[in-house]
């Protein structure tokens, strides 16, 4: 069993898929796949499925289905530390039709991490690896420094220059990416005191870049499902196994596994996960 933190954002999932093209000005019939989701709970939830130990810390709305939304997931098994805000609490919204997707989110400032938030250093249990997605440097500056035991990843963004050695790796896609950097190898340029860069690239699979050595792995074949929640599965396969022992390729790869598993589903996690077995090291 790993033991794990995880910080970021937790929010409703609802996705509406439609055999037919949406358009504008006529009322298109979709199926409604609600969910929890949050790229950081979905990582805690994957892991908690794959049997692991998670302290998952994040900001819920003062409604009742905040409530809900912590209860269900601790009753995964994950230990929630909640920090309440007074907002309704955020959903995320996916439509997809004839193999195209638009996506929406009511989250707001009030859910993100600042300065002002000092990481509960008191609950902690001999955690080994953290991940989060929160990137206010003043915020990432006083985590690091109050868990320095922790070997940090960071999900969706590029840590800031002066925080970057005190970071294990990176996982992004290459839109997030391709917002601070003009390519992926300037990406792998700019980053090189993180000892891991893994970028993701839809159906052009992924590349990753461990000590200076770069890595490409194909994509995998996708499921009856969709996308969504494929790279939380990624990160979570690769977390659970690098805990147990597996080299950082060997834990890419079955990293990739749980993302095809996930492509099975309609949601943001597939229980199934746990059917997955990784090689030994």
């Amino acid at each position: 069993m790993g033991l794990f933190v995880a910080i970021g954002t937790a929010m409703i999932d609802t996705v509406l898929l439609s055999p037919t093209p949406f358009e504008i000005g006529r009322c298109t019939k979709s199926t409604r796949y609600p969910a929890d989701g949050g790229a950081v709970r979905n990582i805690a939830h994957n892991l908690a499925l794959l049997g692991n130990k998670v302290f998952f810390w994040a900001k819920f709305g003062n409604d009742s289905e905040a409530l809900d939304l912590i209860t269900r997931t601790e009753t995964l098994g994950i230990q929630v530390h909640s920090t309440i805000v007074n907002a309704p609490t955020p959903h995320f919204y996916q439509l997809i039709s004839n193999k195209k997707s638009m996506m929406a989110s009511t989250i707001t400032d009030d859910f993100y991490f600042n300065r002002n938030d000092l990481f509960p250093t008191f609950m902690l249990e001999g955690q080994e690896i953290g991940i989060t997605d929160q990137d206010d440097p003043k915020f990432l500056a006083t985590l690091i420094q109050r868990t320095p035991d922790i070997k940090w990843i960071a999900l969706g963004f590029l840590p800031p220059v002066e925080l970057q050695s005190s970071f294990f790796a990176v996982f992004a896609n290459k839109h997030e990416v391709l917002r601070t950097s003009d390519s992926i190898f300037s990406f792998f340029k700019d980053s090189t005191a993180i000892p891991l860069r893994c970028v993701t690239m839809d159906q052009d699979g992924l590349r990753f870049d461990y000590y200076g050595t770069s890595t490409y792995i194909e994509a995998p074949v996708l499921g009856a499902g969709n996308d969504i929640g494929m790279g939380d599965a990624l990160v979570a396969g690769f977390m659970h196994a690098m805990i147990h022992g597996l080299s950082v390729e060997l834990s890419v790869s079955f990293g990739v596994k749980c993302a095809r598993k996930t492509s099975d589903v309609t949601t943001a996690v597939n229980p199934d996960i746990i059917e997955l077995e990784y090689p030994h090291p």
